[in-house]
């Protein structure tokens, strides 16, 4: 059986809900669960007409927190659900990365900039991960979140293949 490696670190709040979810019964737990999300996203008016995405936020939430609810994961399997359905759902790998040139997991962007064919690379497995010399060298945009509320972008190269992506090692406050 494979098992899903944790390159994850549980935050004090994701490691309070772990331990609240251990000392609910199931019935009450998924009650719980499914109320306080509901309460939640009440308050946050998620569920109003005239709320982004036109109250359909409030509601895809809650059938997502009923699907997990109606799994019911233990203690131990809950956050790892939940840290694999954040990354796979927002389109970060998994596993480590190969290099894209080797792999064929790039899509060439040269005619978006008028370059030879070949030059600008994009990889397909994380779409922040460029290379402008023919996949010589690999680099990923990183985020700089500015106090006013802007964001500017910087290069972090990536040295050796294969590497464990972690979005967080690429933002940063300015």
């Amino acid at each position: 059986m494979k098992r899903y490696k944790s390159y994850f670190y549980l935050t004090k709040q994701q490691e309070s809900l772990v331990y609240r979810l251990l000392n609910l019964s199931d019935k009450k737990l998924k009650e719980s669960t499914i109320d306080y999300a509901k309460d939640q996203l009440q308050k946050a008016g998620l569920f109003d007409k005239d709320s982004d995405y036109n109250g359909m936020i409030g509601k895809s939430i809650l059938e997502l927190i009923q699907t997990f609810s109606n799994q019911n994961h233990s203690g131990y399997s809950a956050p790892l659900i939940i840290d694999l359905f954040t990354k796979l759902a927002s389109f970060e790998p998994i596993v480590p990365i190969a290099n894209p040139l080797l792999t064929g997991a790039y899509e060439d962007i040269s005619k978006f900039s008028n370059e030879p064919i070949g030059k600008s690379l994009q990889s397909t497995e994380i779409s922040s991960m460029f290379s402008n010399d023919y996949g010589k060298t690999w680099y990923i945009l990183i985020e700089i979140f500015q106090k006013d509320g802007g964001c500017t972008y910087d290069k972090k190269y990536i040295t050796s293949f294969p590497f464990i992506y972690n979005k967080d090692d690429f933002r940063k406050e300015a």
